[in-house]
């Protein structure tokens, strides 16, 4: 008897679990979204609606074909010399996917999503399982705190530069959200840029210190 495939959820979970089990943890305790809706897409592929603050609907892919829509994302940006993306909002996962594809086989990809429930309620809808295992990609959901977190130990990839990549869907269902995240971006950076040029001013300090010193020996 072959061996029954496992649900999207499933193969996303397990991904998950090699990498950051406490992410899973949260996803399974989060509550699906008030309002969301699952659908197909006209090309086949599964698509969503969700409402915004307002109860105005917003389709998080485009509801004809959101694989092409990616790749249009995907085209749009600007992959050389670019070692690091960090993606605002999950939406369906396609646009992540094809970035995934178009940029440098070393390029790092965060993608942040506050919702936890939404993310959970999307990777029971879409297999993002290949994404998801790769060191390349890292899913940032909850709140602004997380990004310190979970960027810290890329910041010399950072550094070396990178992408803000705005879900427009995403931002317009949570814009306050966002704008926590894009802060908590911007803020480690600027942290990472001081405690770099800190290190840099001590370390010249001290061989000019030894410089002025070496007669003494």
């Amino acid at each position: 008897m072959p061996t029954p495939r496992p649900t999207p959820w499933e193969a996303n979970r397990a991904a998950l679990l090699s990498r950051n089990p406490s992410l899973v943890a949260s996803l399974e305790a989060a509550s699906r979204p008030a309002g969301l809706q699952f659908f197909d897409a006209r090309s086949g592929d599964p698509a969503a609606k969700i409402p915004d603050a307002s109860g105005a609907s917003i389709l998080l892919c485009s509801q004809y074909d959101p694989k092409d829509e990616a790749q249009a994302f995907a085209r749009g940006v600007k992959t050389e010399g670019m070692m690091s993306y960090a993606v605002l909002g999950l939406g369906m996962g396609y646009h992540a996917e094809a970035l995934f594809e178009a940029a440098s086989p070393e390029a790092l990809l965060f993608i942040f999503e506050p919702d936890a429930g939404l993310a959970r309620a999307v990777l029971e809808a879409r297999d993002l399982s290949v994404l998801l295992a790769s060191s390349r990609v890292h899913l940032v959901v909850g709140e602004a705190a997380e990004v310190f977190e979970r960027l810290d130990p890329h910041i010399v990839a950072l550094f070396m530069g990178y992408r803000l990549l705005p879900h427009a869907p995403s931002l317009r269902r949570a814009p306050e959200a966002f704008r926590d995240v894009q802060k908590g971006i911007v803020d480690l950076i600027e942290y990472g840029e001081t405690a770099l040029l800190t290190a840099m001013t001590i370390s010249y300090l001290t061989k000019q210190n030894l410089c002025m010193n070496l007669p003494a020996y």
